[in-house]
Parts: C-alpha cells; sequence; structure tokens
C-alpha cells in the first residue's frame, strides 16, 4: 500500500520526465566524446550526471 507522500514523490518524478533541451556548446562538447544518437547522448549525460553526483556526495561528507 502506498502512502500519499510515495504517491506524491511518483507524480513529482514522472513530471520530471520531460524532454531536456541542451545549449549549443553542450552539444558541441559532448558529440566530440561519442556519435550523436539519442542512445548513445542519453548513456553519455547520464554517466556524466552520475559522476557529479558521486563528486558531491564526497564532498557532502
Amino acid at each position: 500500500m502506498n502512502t500519499i507522500f510515495q504517491m506524491q514523490n511518483k507524480v513529482n518524478f514522472i513530471s520530471l520526465l520531460k524532454p531536456i533541451y541542451l545549449d549549443k556548446d553542450i552539444i558541441e562538447f559532448l558529440s566530440q566524446k561519442c556519435p550523436i544518437t539519442q542512445e548513445n547522448l542519453q548513456t553519455l549525460v547520464n554517466d556524466l550526471i552520475r559522476k557529479d553526483i558521486e563528486i558531491a556526495r564526497r564532498v557532502a561528507l
């Protein structure tokens, strides 16, 4: 059974599942790192964000 808080978090998360638009300079940088396909770009951006999160967690300790 989901609590209201859990259901609200799911709704908030789902609302974040929208396209994210990157600036031209970011796309140019990423295109130098891998061929631009939706799948490659998604993987690369997710990997970069995960690394940023890991760094932020280490700094926060």
